[in-house]
């Protein structure tokens, strides 16, 4: 829970201006990173209306396509269940039962008593981040999982083949691991190509932009598959 008056601005979206520049300019991410927070105190959500210029559905909306409009529009949502348009998504979040598709496991779903989740780009998010999402192209979500793997000594990583950005949120925060996974089939449509998506927790990003950073300067390079060396180079002839 926020422990500063409503009245007084955050200073989370500076440092966030900061991570984000850093994984835009070490790992070329074609979309900006999206930050999700989980609300289940009612000052909490208080204090996001204050500070942000924010959306609401207009009717009920599944949330991978909430997701797709942060990524690719940068707009700022906030979505509570009666907006929500997607069973799977609301069982995740424990608004609703589970459905017959859905595995009745406690690991599968937040926390009872949600009160709202906040989806924003990453820049502009004023507020502690619960998980991290970026969509990228295979070479960008391998690169990222091994720098989030080196960074965190989580070895090795924890195969999760749902392509539900629901589920993988509600993963990566409940067991403190990142996740990478295909595109849910709508986001096919959506944004017309194949990117796989790599969730972190909200808290492990500066580890990994510390590291990146730290690999930059004393290596010439970020990248772990030839440090000092961006590219592979061929004898000719």
């Amino acid at each position: 829970m926020y422990e500063k008056p409503l009245d007084e601005k955050p200073l989370y979206r500076r440092n966030y201006q900061n991570m984000q520049e850093t994984l835009m300019t070490e790992l070329k991410l074609c979309h900006p990173p999206v930050a999700v927070k989980f609300f289940y105190a009612q000052i909490e959500v208080d204090y996001f209306k204050k500070w942000h210029d924010y959306h609401e559905p207009t009717q009920a909306t599944p949330f991978c396509t909430l997701m797709d409009t942060a990524h690719l529009e940068k707009q700022i949502i906030y979505l509570e269940a009666k907006t929500l348009g997607c069973d799977d998504a609301k069982y995740r979040f424990n608004w609703q039962d589970a459905t017959a598709q859905a595995s009745n496991h406690p690991r599968q779903q937040l926390q009872h008593g949600v009160l709202g989740i906040a989806i924003a780009p990453l820049t502009v998010a004023q507020f502690v981040a619960d998980t991290v999402h970026c969509y990228c192209t295979k070479a960008q979500a391998d690169e990222l999982i091994d720098q989030w793997t080196l960074a965190s000594g989580a070895q090795p990583l924890e195969v999760n083949s749902n392509s539900a950005s629901c589920a993988d949120c509600v993963l990566v925060h409940n067991k403190n691991l990142a996740k990478i996974s295909p595109a849910c089939c709508s986001r096919h449509s959506a944004s017309e190509d194949a990117h796989l998506n790599v969730i972190l927790p909200g808290d492990h990003l500066k580890h990994v932009i510390e590291q990146l950073s730290e690999r930059r300067i004393s290596l010439g390079s970020s990248s772990l598959n030839r440090p000092g060396d961006g590219v592979f180079r061929f004898s000719v002839g």
